[in-house]
């Protein structure tokens, strides 16, 4: 099997496609931008020149300090581990190798470089689920034109766009649901499903609390109706695309090992299929790899999306001249991912022996709060946004939603980290130049009215049920 380290993404790609060295400098330093955006980085080691004697007690001090300090952290609470020196600190340190040394053993990074699958990649095929989504049309794309492998993607286009839709003699699209039976059936039978990447949701964690049965109907009866799909087709490698809200009441910044505490439907829907996969990697030997995502954003984003992406919902308002309703101070604070700075780690999984059976958090942009992030977006357009911040009511945000990305970055490479303005501005010009085909996606059953926010429904109404506000949601104009 040959080797590469996290700095070698860019190279198993080049060698996948036979394209030799990849672009950039002859040693490979510092981020690379590979075409159409996608990013591959690496990140090295400071080294420590100590010299005799007295450099080596220094280096085992400085060892003894940072070994009490992680013991610290992973104490800090029972049952859950959060790492507060992020990766970003690695350059601020002077025992810079100390730092990773430890760093790397925490997370569980692999001590020697990452080994490539013979047969993994040109040539194989992939199902993708979401293919005109912001993540699966970057994942398909990817796929198809740098790892050159054949890519069946899926979309019932409920939030997916047909400007996001691959035009590549490698991909083919079926417009259809995920968890229809007839299709997958269709599906693995006439094409050997090699690796499953399964990135189709309905992400709406607040919103889940109203719309349970419409939530566990999308992401987990339909995930294990794909599931058996893969395992029936004895697919080689599945990876999922799950979310940092199966932390829940975890303390943040999420790291991999912390205790999943889930506390809303959609966060539970998540962590429960994430116990399936690897259920049924114990019994069927089926290998996954589990990507834990904060909030994307960026080009192909469906800014229609009323509850999903609180970049696209501020997005949407601030091009209609609308008012963004901030529910609480608007001190709430998240990590927003431009989405090309991740696709190639998620993509370029399955071809690491190391990776499988694994579990990561996807991330590394910047944490912002939701008032600068109203204000950044305002800047992406030219305006100032108007801003409404409404008493926090029964739906309990969380002050801080952020995600430690350390375990990422030493298996595959340190991700770039686009700016949020640069992001906004991509995703506003995107907006302008393709004129997609933007359009609501809302579940199609309300469950339970009570604690609803009145401002959710504006724009769109319920059929009622006798006095309940129960039944269909539809778009009015």
């Amino acid at each position: 099997m040959p080797a590469a380290g996290p700095e070698g993404l860019a190279a198993v790609r080049a060698r996948a496609v036979g394209r030799g060295r990849p672009d950039g400098d002859e040693e490979g330093g510092g981020p690379r931008a590979g075409r159409d955006g996608y990013t591959a980085g690496k990140e090295e080691a400071a080294d420590v020149h100590c010299g005799g004697w007295a450099g080596w007690l220094v280096l085992r001090a400085l060892m003894a300090l940072l070994l009490l300090a992680l013991a610290k952290s992973v104490m800090k609470e029972s049952g859950t581990t959060s790492v507060k020196m992020g990766v970003e600190g690695l350059g601020e340190a002077d025992n810079g190798y100390v730092v990773r040394l430890q760093l790397a053993n925490h997370h569980g990074c692999p001590k020697e470089p990452l080994r490539v699958e013979e047969g993994m990649g040109v040539g194989k095929t992939a199902l993708v689920t979401g293919a005109a989504g912001l993540l699966g049309s970057h994942v398909s794309r990817f796929l198809a034109e740098y790892l050159g492998m054949r890519v069946v993607g899926v979309d019932n286009m409920s939030s997916g766009m047909e400007k996001n839709v691959l035009e590549h003699h490698n991909f083919q699209f079926h417009r259809g649901d995920f968890g229809d039976k007839r299709l997958l059936e269709k599906l693995f039978q006439e094409n050997r499903i090699d690796v499953v990447y399964h990135t189709s949701e309905f992400a709406s964690d607040v919103l889940s609390h109203f719309t349970r049965t419409f939530t566990y109907s999308t992401n987990l009866s339909k995930s294990v109706a794909l599931l058996n799909a893969a395992i029936t087709g004895q697919v080689k490698s599945f990876v999922y695309l799950s979310a940092s809200a199966v932390y829940g009441d975890a303390a943040p910044p999420f790291h991999e090992l912390a205790e999943p505490r889930p506390n809303d439907p959609y966060g539970i829907s998540k962590y429960a299929f994430e116990l399936d996969l690897k259920a049924a990697a114990r019994m069927f030997g089926l290998e996954y790899t589990i990507f834990r995502a904060g909030h994307l954003y960026g080009p192909h984003q469906n800014i229609g999306d009323r509850f999903h992406s609180v970049v696209g919902v501020f997005t949407r308002h601030v091009r209609n001249n609308e008012t963004i309703t901030i529910f609480g101070d608007g001190r709430q604070s998240r990590t927003f991912t431009y989405v090309k700075d991740v696709v190639e780690a998620l993509s370029s999984a399955p071809l690491f022996v190391e990776s499988r059976n694994q579990i990561f958090n996807l991330g590394g942009g910047e944490v912002h709060t939701m008032v600068s992030l109203a204000q950044e977006v305002g800047r992406a357009f030219g305006r100032v946004p108007k801003l409404d911040l409404t008493p926090q009511s029964k739906l309990k945000e969380e002050a801080e939603n952020t995600v430690d990305v350390g375990k990422m970055n030493c298996f595959f490479g340190t991700a770039a980290r686009t700016p949020l303005k640069d992001g906004l501005a991509e995703l506003a010009q995107w907006l302008e130049e393709e004129q997609p085909d933007i359009h609501p996606h809302e579940p199609t059953e309300l469950d339970i009215s009570e604690g609803l926010p009145a401002e959710w429904l504006q724009g769109s109404v319920m059929a009622r049920r006798g006095s309940d506000a129960l039944g269909a949601w539809r778009e009015v104009p």
